[in-house]
């Protein structure tokens, strides 16, 4: 968490990473302000990264999902 790093996944493989995640807690703007902002996930199957996924993106996601 020093040195974070920008990058980006497809669908299935976020998807895959939250149904199978070994850590998965929440991210609050700050410590006066503990509004979720987003959520730490990491996979107990693939790659040994802690992704945080800002909460707008993940429902924006699901919102297309749904009206899909």
């Amino acid at each position: 968490m020093e040195a974070p790093s920008t990058c980006s996944l497809n669908v299935g493989d976020l998807l895959d990473i939250i149904v199978h995640s070994k850590v998965f807690s929440e991210s609050v703007y700050a410590e006066g302000d503990l509004r979720v902002s987003g959520f730490f996930v990491t996979s107990d199957r693939k790659d040994k990264h802690l992704w945080l996924v800002p909460l707008t993106a993940y429902t924006d996601l699901m919102r297309r999902i749904g009206n899909d």
